[in-house]
């Protein structure tokens, strides 16, 4: 049963019309429809009305689920917004932290009224002065939700207050507290890992800091590089060649400010730009570019951090790759290839 079910099941029950709830509420007919049949549900201002209406408490009109969905917390954060920009913060701060009374079972609640006092902030205007202390009820509800014993330890919900939490330590000087909230939590959060490089930093932790930023500054790029290349692909698929050529300059420029990238050749996107718009002069220009890099990357045995690479294997997927046989074809890109062959040997 939905609050839309059971508002219909108690309007029935007080022999009520839709239209007569509607007027009594001050809504229009289809408002109550709506809510009936699941497609919204009534503003928050309008639960004690409602309840008062069908001869119940809001409790009781709850009372049908044993606690409110992310749905319903979606929605009713979307009117406490609402409120906020229509009433002032004030009013709609006090709106949002009581529901708590309401819903006190409810961490993902909790967790977004939280995070209220901040996101609402801009709508503060003349109720400024209200705002640091919504600010530090927000913290206090943080720190339940993280202490809160019915979550795991790698609930989203905890972690999303743990990472909340340690922004406010951290700006309170409270380091070590935010450097323990933080270093559980799984460093692929790249939030979570740059607020503890940060706690580091400000710690004095300098060459803590400096190791942790080195080991996840490649992959970072990487990244950011393959992501460029998707961006690239995506562009040449919808026919919009003069967005690759962006995509294609993006990647060779970045790249070449990266010399960190031993593996990824600055050459490779524009190489196929112009392959793919038939330009072969401009192709075998960065054809010679790629092999160049290539043959110019610093190939080291894996030892002093250095990386190991197979000059057969490089050699081996430039001439298999079908995209470049029209370029292998011509004769100055079969000389290219020799040179390439023989650096591989």
């Amino acid at each position: 049963m939905t609050i839309g079910e059971k508002i219909a099941s108690l309007r029935k029950q007080q022999n009520l019309t839709q239209e007569q709830l509607a007027r009594a509420l001050d809504i229009s007919v289809p408002a109550v429809s709506k809510w009936e049949n699941g497609a919204t549900m009534p503003d928050i201002s309008l639960l004690a009305p409602i309840a008062r209406m069908l001869h119940t408490d809001i409790n009781d009109l709850f009372s049908f689920q044993k606690e409110i969905t992310e749905k319903d917390v979606d929605i009713f954060m979307e009117q406490i917004r609402n409120e906020c920009e229509s009433k002032g913060y004030q009013e709609g701060m006090e709106q949002a932290f009581g529901l708590l009374g309401e819903y006190p079972n409810c961490p993902y609640l909790k967790l977004k009224i939280a995070n209220a006092p901040l996101l609402y902030a801009y709508t503060a205007k003349d109720d400024g002065e209200y705002v640091q202390e919504w600010m530090e009820k927000s913290t206090a509800l943080f720190e339940a939700v993280y202490q809160d014993k019915n979550l795991a330890g790698d609930s989203p919900v905890r972690e999303a207050a743990a990472i909340a939490l340690s922004s406010r330590y951290i700006q309170k000087g409270r380091l070590k507290e935010a450097e323990e909230l933080l270093e559980p939590i799984s460093p692929e959060k790249y939030n979570a890992r740059r607020m503890l490089l940060r706690v580091y930093l400000e710690q004095g932790k300098l060459g803590q800091s400096r190791k942790q930023i080195k080991s996840i500054q490649v992959q970072d790029l990487v990244n950011l590089l393959e992501d460029i290349k998707l961006l690239f692909d995506i562009s040449v698929k919808e026919g919009n060649m003069e967005e690759a050529l962006q995509h294609a300059m993006e990647h060779y420029q970045i790249r070449k400010a990266l010399p960190l990238l031993a593996w990824c050749h600055p050459s490779e996107l524009l190489l196929k730009f112009y392959l793919r718009i038939g330009d072969l002069g401009h192709a075998m220009e960065h054809f010679f570019h790629l092999i160049d890099e290539i043959m110019e990357t610093e190939l080291k045995s894996g030892q002093n951090g250095g990386i190991f690479m197979d000059k057969k294997l490089l050699y081996r997927l430039v001439g298999e790759d079908e995209l470049y046989q029209p370029l292998m074809a011509q004769p100055e890109g079969k000389k290219k290839m020799e040179e390439f062959r023989k650096w591989s040997n």
